[in-house]
């Protein structure tokens, strides 16, 4: 697999993601403030913030809340593709997330913002 390009008419690469890689929807304080995100304390809050990558066609990215593991009425509970773009405050999860890298145990082993 071939990393993705380092320039892209002069945007900054952050990170990349691949189907099923997980990424975190911070608020405003936890942007102004990484201290208040304790990978190893998560609160109910938090955990309900985090996404998973499902797919992505062009410059558009599909995601899906990570504890969502099928959907129960197909088409209809997220819409026609059954995955979002948006967060559940509104907000373009692509543009605002900080990935979260997991290992084979489930344990968030680093933060990407």
């Amino acid at each position: 697999m071939t990393p993705a390009p380092e320039n892209l008419d002069q945007s900054r690469l952050y990170f990349s993601l691949s189907p099923n890689e997980l990424v975190f929807i911070p608020n405003k304080e936890e942007i102004e403030n990484f201290n208040l995100f304790d990978k190893s304390r998560l609160t109910e809050n938090q955990i309900s913030r985090i996404y998973k990558m499902v797919s992505c066609t062009g410059g558009v990215c599909y995601f899906t809340s990570d504890t969502m593991a099928s959907v129960i009425l197909d088409k209809k509970e997220y819409g026609p593709l059954n995955k979002s773009e948006r967060d559940i405050e509104g907000n373009m999860i692509k543009q605002v997330c900080w990935k979260l890298v997991v290992n084979r145990i489930g344990e968030i082993t680093d933060v990407i913002r």
